[in-house]
């Protein structure tokens, strides 16, 4: 195996970093290595959500689908954050 000499602590200069993403899922589509790579270099990482992401299933489903890829991965649950996710959208 070979080593690679990019840091995420050196790339975001320092010791934690916040992703945020427009909904549940999206953390891992868009961001899934990084969140892992920085867990792994020992950063804080927390995770902001900016909607529900309702739109097939119920937030509660989709919350509780973060929350288990946060215990598989070593993400503090405290470090999830959820923006307007009791708002429903209004539809047209």
């Amino acid at each position: 195996m070979t080593t690679s000499s990019f840091s995420y602590k050196q790339f975001f200069h320092g010791n934690s970093v916040m992703i945020i993403v427009p909904h549940e899922d999206d953390e891992i589509n868009m961001a899934g290595a990084t969140i892992w790579g920085a867990l792994q270099e020992g950063l804080e990482v927390r995770v902001v959500f900016l909607t529900n992401g309702d739109y097939e299933y119920p937030f509660d489903v989709r919350r509780n689908e973060v929350y288990q890829m946060a215990k598989e991965i070593g993400l503090a649950k405290e470090n999830i954050i959820f923006l307007n996710c009791n708002m429903k959208l209004n539809t047209l």
